[in-house]
């Protein structure tokens, strides 16, 4: 059987982590849950709502959060088709907080419905606090896609928002993913 996916905030008390669940995600648009620097979701969610309007009829919502664990505990009922991690890697501690991040997110979101993007590409290798081997081991741990742009000018930004919501389109079929659910049988 076949279903639409949302994602919503587990109610578990000793450790609240994202997840994935069927809903009839029917009713509402298609949504993203953008994590990291405030100033970069900013610019990034008017060049994503920007390039989805002009190119589709549908509206997309996009939540913003410094981390998972802080939009744990400001953003109710909200659900996630796609989960966007920013990296901002003039900080040495960058992978660190992105595995955090990973970590507080649902296996099922890891499958294909979580990408990094690396919004300053044209930092200094000098200025880096991480290093592109660092980043591309973490990308393979956890069999993530980074996309690496540009969000200091206008046509970079648009051209990094056409390339997530390219991805977004093709994972999401129409703009609502798709997961099997399956009934547990005993043997």
């Amino acid at each position: 059987m076949s279903a639409s996916s949302t994602s919503s905030w587990s109610d578990k008390s000793e450790q609240k982590v994202f997840k994935c669940s069927a809903k009839a995600a029917t009713k509402h648009p298609f949504s993203i849950l953008m994590i990291g620097n405030t100033n970069w979701s900013t610019q990034l969610t008017e060049a994503l709502v920007e390039y989805h309007e002009n190119n589709h009829i549908s509206k997309i919502q996009v939540h913003k959060a410094q981390s998972v664990k802080s939009a744990l505990s400001t953003l109710s009922n909200v659900y996630a088709d796609l989960v966007i991690i920013l990296l901002d890697i003039s900080k040495n501690d960058c992978l660190v907080d992105v595995e955090v991040n990973l970590l507080a997110l649902e296996p099922a979101l890891l499958c294909g419905r979580t990408i990094l993007v690396n919004p300053i590409n044209s930092i200094k290798r000098k200025d880096m606090g991480v290093s592109y081997e660092n980043i591309d081991n973490l990308k393979r741990k956890y069999n993530l896609l980074i996309i690496h742009g540009n969000i200091e000018n206008y046509i970079s930004r648009m051209f990094l928002a056409r390339r997530i919501m390219v991805y977004s389109y093709k994972i999401n079929k129409n703009g609502l993913p798709n997961i099997l659910e399956f009934n547990s049988v005993d043997m």
